[in-house]
């Protein structure tokens, strides 16, 4: 097994990235290890040309020009995300671009056209799907949020009640203590004149 330079060090050379990924976070070389985690966070959130160049150099991997990617053979997991969305509305209509792109010649503007047409459909398609996911979980959201606002209520009028009562309790209570008072007072008054 040869070794393969990625810039920082090196790691066996194996024949698949996954293969390469794998060897690179088994081995005892740390750095490499946050090297690839870096360059791969990077790519991953950022998305754009230069971090994923980077990575590409970190593999030593060639861009694969549009004109290669238009020659390969037929996309079979877009056939399959396409046959998925296949209604009774729209059947024929998907049946027939998923002819159209599989009787195509490869490097044909064609293929290409159907296999854009097909990209296209699956992910408005799968956008359509994601937001009506997105309106059943706000439903339930509502419908919770209801169910709580109603709890809500009905503790506050609980509460209100207990407050009035207590309010009242108070102000007899008061009263009480004011006749009390009064009387006890008067009672004082009378046995202080009296002596």
């Amino acid at each position: 097994m040869g070794k393969q330079s990625n810039g920082s060090g090196t790691v066996p050379c194996v024949r698949t990235l996954k293969d390469q990924v794998h060897a690179i976070y088994s081995a005892d070389n740390k750095a490499v290890a946050d090297e690839l985690t870096n360059l791969l966070v990077a790519a991953l959130r950022n998305g754009d040309s230069d971090s994923q160049s980077r990575l590409r150099r970190f593999f030593d991997l060639r861009l694969v020009p549009v004109t290669d990617l238009d020659g390969r053979e037929l996309d079979y997991d877009l056939l399959g995300r396409a046959a998925l969305f296949i209604n009774g509305e729209n059947a024929n209509r998907v049946q027939t671009w998923i002819s159209s792109y599989k009787a195509s010649a490869d490097n044909s503007d064609r293929r290409s056209l159907h296999e854009t047409i097909l990209r296209n459909f699956v992910s408005s398609r799968t956008a359509v799907e994601e937001m009506k996911l997105q309106l059943v979980e706000s439903r339930t959201l509502r419908a919770d949020a209801g169910s709580k606002c109603d709890v809500l209520r009905e503790m506050i009028k609980s509460i209100s009640g207990r407050a009035e009562k207590l309010a009242c309790n108070c102000r007899i209570v008061n009263n009480c203590w004011t006749s009390t008072a009064a009387v006890d007072v008067k009672t004082r008054v009378r046995a202080i004149t009296s002596t």
